[in-house]
């Protein structure tokens, strides 16, 4: 963890070398061992941490992060986009410097990560000060640590709880690959053996600077942690029986708060929006005919697409204008006298596409309307993937309706399903692509840039969280807006929700909180979901090796202290958006079938340095149930009806895309889109399921 990530200011109430004169002076000739590092001088202290809530000199303390930086510094917007937080990342790791060859095998039960109590960031007490241990969490299963290059990484297995207090304890059982103990460096021996640092006529007795003034102010500042971190041991001592002198290192951090905007989103329960569609007198069969796709042995024309709008729908990020044409990459929410609430930006149009069971399904429309599945489209993809899927939900009588993402939507200008100016990318032009959407050069090309290639913005990471965060308000306007629509009949008390990919990761906040707006889904299908999200996007086969050219144009090389401290700031950034944090809360709330794919190529499975990070994960939080160990007996064959909430296939076969797209493997996509039909028409209470189409 570089300078750039946690260098402190001079309020930050340190500035100390790691040298001195002491009678606890510390020779790392001693420390054969190796030794933790608080460098305080340098930048390197543990991270996340409490002191990084100290405000600037002459600054009043908010509540939120205060890393100081310069506004002409490259990383900057990462530093500022932390600076807005309240807290620190609840799933990103944490860690701490040292020296040596650590032995991996001393680090459980000598790496503790305790919940405290403490109190609250304020203008009087910027930095949370430790008052009491609540609990222990569990090695091997809270969290894991290891050795991540120069410094002990500790790993979240679950999300830490949202909005609290945390104390990090490292013990005197850590050794090196030798056997030899790992010790404190200078200033930590310093804080952690409550050195006297003044004498009893107010002179320093220690010296950390060979200019009086400067080793003065040092010694002040380092006094105010030394309060902080004695208060950790007592606390320690007295709730856990840890004595101070089996103590390495002793921090605490501070937990972001987790889903404010969400609930304020379902508060506000947003009903204004129109829903209005109509008849184009042709089935999807027949436009993707049109369109060149060879579908006549594999659809039978049993889906109408009908298309229109979703007017009047409140919008919280940047709109372009004349004099911002960037707004879309660089907005972010804004936030009014203390309102949960961010203000809106405008009333915007965005294009609907939907289909409903044609003549040919031999469906008959209810007389509550159709039933309706809510359809979201995954990363760079757009709404007129409704169009592969239509006949799957025509199958059970289902009408499907789906929306763009923010930043999303159709660029080609000649489709005829196209909608100009209300289309969710705002035609943005700023890049020159090939027909392969690769991009040559960054200078428009005349054309609308494609689907998404904006969404994520790693110039402004708030940006990037707030188009995820968009959608929870999307969702409830468009559930709301279905009870009402224009020029169709849907039966608002039989809605679903069906995600691909982007698709299960932005509407979490949606599926955590929409019961506080009166609002409620009978079942959810997650196509292909991910949790973590800067880590599936960084070891994406698909995207990966992108992402890392982007970051390394930028400066941070792969491997490098940079590169990590960069992906940690951006996992915080996007916490409040990321599936980890609302996994337990959506399976309370929702039936939810899953569909993992082994060694899917887009979000990964799992990724190996990172515990929380690709689709199992997620599925693990959710406490799933895999169906193939719901199978009776002997049987090939069955229908499945799970006793808990959220269940999952893990296809041994098939693709990312293969819900929708047979071309891979067609037992997947028939196996996929039959378990969907039924769990749906079930309204979640049954899933007919194939073993041989799923393992093989």
């Amino acid at each position: 963890m570089r300078t750039w990530m946690i260098a402190l200011g001079s309020a930050a109430m340190l500035m100390v070398s790691g040298c001195g004169n002491t009678g606890d002076n510390f020779d790392a000739a001693d420390a054969g061992g190796g030794y933790v590092i608080m460098d305080t001088y340098g930048g390197n202290i543990p991270y996340p941490n409490d002191i990084l809530f100290a405000p600037s000199a002459g600054q009043p303390a908010d509540g939120t992060l205060n890393i100081p930086f310069d506004a002409n510094d490259s990383d900057a917007g990462v530093k500022a986009a932390l600076d807005t937080l309240d807290g620190f990342s609840t799933t990103a790791a944490i860690s701490i410097g040292v020296s040596g060859d650590i032995d991996d095998s001393t680090l459980p039960g000598n790496v503790r990560l305790f919940e405290v109590a403490a109190t609250e960031s304020n203008a009087t007490s910027p930095v949370p000060i430790v008052k009491a241990v609540l609990s222990e969490l569990t090695f091997g299963t809270d969290y894991v640590a290891a050795l991540s290059g120069n410094r002990i990484a500790i790993l979240p297995l679950k999300p830490l709880k949202s909005g609290s207090h945390y104390m990090v304890l490292l013990t005197d059982g850590i050794k090196d690959l030798r056997g030899r103990a790992v010790r404190r460096d200078y200033v930590t021996s310093l804080l952690l053996n409550n050195t006297t640092l003044f004498d009893e006529s107010g002179n320093p007795a220690v010296i950390l600077d060979s200019d009086p003034a400067t080793n003065r102010e040092k010694l002040q500042q380092l006094a105010g942690l030394q309060l902080l971190v004695q208060q950790m041991l007592d606390a320690a001592e007295r709730d856990r029986n840890i004595s101070a002198e089996n103590v390495l290192a002793a921090w605490s951090f501070t937990t972001q708060t987790i889903g404010i905007v969400a609930r304020a989103f379902a508060a506000k329960n947003e009903n204004r929006a129109v829903l209005a569609l109509q008849d184009t007198n042709s089935t999807s069969k027949e436009i993707l005919l049109a369109a060149g796709y060879d579908v006549n042995n594999t659809m039978s024309g049993s889906a109408e697409v009908y298309v229109g709008t979703l007017s009047n729908l409140p919008y919280y990020l940047g709109i372009p204008t004349e004099q911002n044409p960037l707004a879309p990459l660089t907005d972010s929410f804004i936030f009014e006298n203390g309102s949960d609430l961010p203000v809106e930006t405008g009333r915007v149009t965005v294009p609907v596409l939907a289909a409903l069971p044609s003549a040919a399904s031999g469906c008959t429309e209810p007389t509550d309307g159709w039933p309706v599945a809510i359809f979201q489209h995954g990363i760079t993809r757009n709404r007129l993937d409704v169009l592969a899927i239509s006949e799957a939900f025509a199958s059970i009588c289902y009408a499907v309706v789906g929306i763009d993402l923010p930043l999303h939507g159709i660029s080609d200008t000649t489709n005829p399903l196209y909608m100009g100016s209300y289309e969710r990318t705002f035609n943005l032009d700023l890049l020159t692509q090939d027909a392969n959407e690769t991009v040559l050069a960054k200078e428009p090309d005349g054309e609308p840039d494609t689907s998404g290639i904006h969404y994520i913005n790693f110039v402004s990471l708030l940006t990037a969280r707030d188009n995820i965060r968009q959608s929870t308000s999307d969702y409830i306007a468009l559930q709301n807006a279905i009870a009402a629509p224009i020029g169709v009949n849907f039966d608002a008390t039989k809605v679903a929700y069906v995600g691909h990919s982007l698709g299960t990761i932005a509407p979490f906040g949606y599926f955590a909180h929409q019961d506080l707006a009166g609002l409620s889904l009978n079942s959810v299908l997650l196509s292909m979901p991910g949790g973590g999200i800067t880590d599936i996007m960084v070891y994406s086969q698909t995207f990966g090796d992108s992402v890392i050219k982007g970051l390394e144009d930028a400066g941070l090389k792969q491997g490098t202290d940079e590169f990590n401290s960069f992906l940690n700031a951006m996992q915080t950034v996007l916490d409040d958006a990321d599936p980890l944090n609302y996994a337990t809360t959506v399976a309370q709330k929702q039936k939810v079938l899953i569909h993992e794919v082994k060694d899917d190529d887009v979000i990964p499975n799992s990724v190996a340095t990172a515990p929380l990070a690709g689709g199992m994960p997620l599925v693990k939080l959710m406490g799933a149930e895999n169906i193939v160990d719901l199978f009776p007996a002997g049987t090939n064959a069955a229908t499945i009806y799970p006793a808990t909430n959220v269940t999952y296939t893990f296809f041994q076969s098939g693709n990312h895309r293969s819900l929708f797209i047979p071309d891979y493997n067609l037992n997947v996509t028939i196996e996929m889109q039959t378990e969907m039909d039924s769990f749906l028409y079930s309204q979640g209470a049954a899933i007919d399921a194939n073993l041989t189409r799923i393992m093989n």
